[in-house]
């Protein structure tokens, strides 16, 4: 496996055999607790205690951070041709708002043109009620 070779001088290589089995069968999502326990040959409460150890924590945290490297590149090339190509308006906005977050040119909290845009087409759903809301007192009256 290419992902436990570059995996090297961290809190996962300084596991022992079971924890790294552990740590990427954690990962890979396909079995319970239980099962991936018996499958190291520890008791599911052992895995649940490992499950709380820093080095443990911090060796999962590097294992998805390699193990998902390879799909950034596909991920990016997806927002952008979202942001040139998708139908609507939001979506070609939230797209490039994401691309310059990722690229470190604002924050997914403080995207200022985002806001306006959700708040203006707020204003206008408001003002469109308040008409159909005049229009129909005035029938009732």
């Amino acid at each position: 496996m290419t992902v436990y070779k570059s995996l090297q001088n961290g809190a996962f290589q300084s596991l022992d055999e079971r924890r790294k089995k552990a740590v990427i069968m954690l990962f890979e999502d396909e079995l319970t607790d239980e099962e991936i326990a018996k499958t190291v040959n520890r008791s599911r409460q052992t895995l649940a205690n490992w499950k709380k150890n820093q080095t443990f924590i911090k060796a999962q945290q590097e294992y998805r951070h390699i193990a998902l490297d390879g799909y950034v590149p596909d991920a990016v090339k997806q927002l952008h041709q979202l942001s040139l190509n998708a139908k609507s308006e939001m979506v070609r906005l939230q797209a490039n708002t994401t691309i310059l977050t990722m690229a470190g040119f604002g924050s997914a909290d403080g995207n200022d043109e985002l806001r306006r845009h959700k708040s203006g087409r707020l204003t206008r759903m408001l003002a469109l009620l308040s008409i159909r809301l005049m229009n129909l007192k005035a029938l009732v009256m």
